[in-house]
């Protein structure tokens, strides 16, 4: 788009979507690790490594 001298908001209005799209997956990747790591690590005992594994990656979107 930049190079195709599109307008400002024309190229800013993409960025913003392709964030809001990034963010949704990694809200779905999140959801699903809770769903499926976290519950499986409270059965195995290894749950304080996988909340660990959790908020380091929540520290990172945040």
């Amino acid at each position: 788009m930049v190079e195709a001298e599109r307008p400002s908001p024309d190229v800013i209005l993409q960025i913003v979507a392709v964030r809001s799209a990034l963010n949704k997956v990694a809200q779905l990747m999140l959801v699903d690790y809770i769903e499926h790591r976290l519950i499986e690590a409270a059965e195995t005992g290894d749950f304080e490594t996988e909340l660990s594994n959790f908020r380091s990656a929540l520290d990172l979107l945040i």
